[in-house]
C-alpha cells in the first residue's frame, strides 16, 4: 500500500472514491477523484535539512450543487485541521479551496477541488 491508499483507506466509507485516472468512462455523481502531487521541501532549517509534506488533491464533481457540496463537506470532516489515524498521527489542514463552479463543456458538470497537506 502507498501514501495515497492509506489517505483513501480514511475515507472508504464515502462512495464513488476513485484514484486519479480509475474513474469509470460513466461515473454516477457525486464522485471525487484523489491524488497526491510530488513531496516538495517546505522548509529548510539552519543546518541544512528540511522536511515535507503531501498534497492531497480532491477533485468532486457533481450535478447540483448540493451535492457536490456535502461531498466536500465529507472531505473536510476527515481531512481538515485533523489529527490523521496513520503511523506517526500526522496533522492534515486543508490548504486550499475551489470552487464550486460550472463546467460548460462538459454538460455543465460543478466541480470543486481541495487541497489538504498531511
Amino acid at each position: 500500500m502507498g501514501a495515497l491508499d492509506d489517505l483513501l483507506e480514511l475515507v472508504s466509507h464515502i462512495p464513488r472514491v476513485y484514484k486519479l485516472g480509475k474513474v469509470p468512462a460513466s461515473p454516477v455523481y457525486p464522485y471525487a477523484v484523489a491524488s497526491l502531487s510530488s513531496p516538495s521541501d517546505l522548509g529548510r532549517m539552519l543546518c541544512g535539512d528540511t522536511w515535507t509534506d503531501q498534497r492531497l488533491v480532491v477533485q468532486m464533481f457533481g450535478r447540483d450543487v448540493d451535492g457536490v457540496t456535502a461531498l466536500a463537506a465529507k472531505f473536510d470532516a476527515e481531512f481538515k485541521d485533523r489529527v490523521l489515524d496513520l503511523p506517526g498521527e500526522p496533522f492534515s489542514w486543508r490548504e486550499l479551496a475551489v470552487g464550486p463552479n460550472r463546467d460548460p463543456d462538459d454538460g455543465g458538470v460543478i466541480g470543486i477541488t481541495h487541497t489538504y497537506r498531511t
